[in-house]
């Protein structure tokens, strides 16, 4: 059954906000059924503060600071990169438990152009001290993080998607704890990925599995601090490894996992699927980047089956 990820995001916000009165939800004028159903039962614990997102950061550390467990809920590039200086030194400088829901991740709002595309987000929010980065793959991934991230009390961004996705994971197997979880295995190549970006790989897989080519994927659904020993657990014994994410190029998965086999001195057949750094103007819908920089689905089986036959001419 296919899940929104706000939806998911508020079910599990609306579970922390009703056992515990200290829980503040804060928004910069951006609306949700499930945010508006939670001020419905809840009105003190909710806090509008307009479009004024660096103030909803300074405002949120402050209430942290005096005892409340905060969510601040807008769109991800508005939330992030526009609050830098305040996150850095009002939210992580202080350690204090501020949650980021951060809605529209990568190119959610592709249409909308450059102010709405959040594909830096990742890299920029890793240079933060104390910040977690989450980036959950389906609802029940979602609700399951905010409630580790209430318990956490810790600085921590959870980037959310605009569309709604079938359920990769079960609930009651799975607490998200670990960092990352391998979803499947097999023996021809190991893909690590997160996100939307996961349904794309599964998709692949099963055509390639037609093929006799057998993936290993790998959900890195906490990218900051990353889990490197099972990471690298994981992708042990692989005969290539291939990154694929809807971010830019620097700061994402594939820096991660490029830096941590130099530093292991792991010699293996390596390639990195992602964005561009470039601006993207006008209709840059999200169908027509993927098409674009090799993230849909036929040029990434493309890839995959590949690095997964021919690994050492890549």
């Amino acid at each position: 059954m296919m899940r929104d990820f706000r939806d998911a995001v508020f079910d599990g916000v609306l579970e922390v906000v009703a056992q515990d009165p200290r829980v503040m939800v804060l928004t910069n004028d951006m609306g949700a059924m499930g945010l508006s159903q939670i001020q419905e039962s809840f009105p003190k614990q909710v806090l509008n503060v307009g479009i004024s997102e660096q103030n909803m950061m300074s405002v949120a550390a402050g209430l942290a600071l005096s005892g409340s467990m905060v969510f601040a809920y807008g769109i991800a590039s508005h939330i992030t990169s526009r609050c830098y200086e305040q996150l850095k030194l009002d939210v992580c400088a202080l350690n204090v438990p501020v949650v980021i829901l951060g809605m529209g991740s990568g190119l959610s709002y592709g249409i909308d152009g450059p102010t709405h595309h959040s594909t830096h987000d990742c890299a920029l929010l890793q240079t933060l001290p104390e910040m977690t980065i989450y980036i959950p793959a389906d609802g029940v991934a979602t609700k399951a993080i905010v409630a580790r991230a209430y318990r956490e009390r810790t600085p921590a961004y959870i980037r959310i998607d605009k569309d709604p996705y079938e359920p990769i994971y079960t609930a009651e197997i799975h607490d998200f704890s670990l960092g990352n979880s391998t979803v499947q295995e097999g023996e021809s190549l190991c893909v690590v990925t997160n996100g939307i970006m996961l349904h794309r790989v599964r998709e692949v897989a099963t055509e390639l599995l037609r093929e006799g080519i057998e993936l290993t994927i790998i959900d890195l659904y906490r990218l900051n601090p990353c889990n490197e020993s099972l990471l690298l657990e994981a992708c042990h014994g692989a005969q290539a490894i291939v990154t694929v994410e809807e971010h830019g190029r620097f700061g994402g998965i594939g820096n991660l996992v490029g830096r941590l086999l130099s530093e292991q001195g792991i010699r293996i057949p390596f390639k990195g699927i992602s964005l561009s750094d470039e601006t993207m103007f006008g209709a840059a819908s999200r169908s027509w980047a993927h098409a674009k920089y090799g993230l849909d689905k036929e040029n990434l089986k493309n890839e995959l089956r590949q690095m997964a036959l021919f690994p050492m001419t890549v």
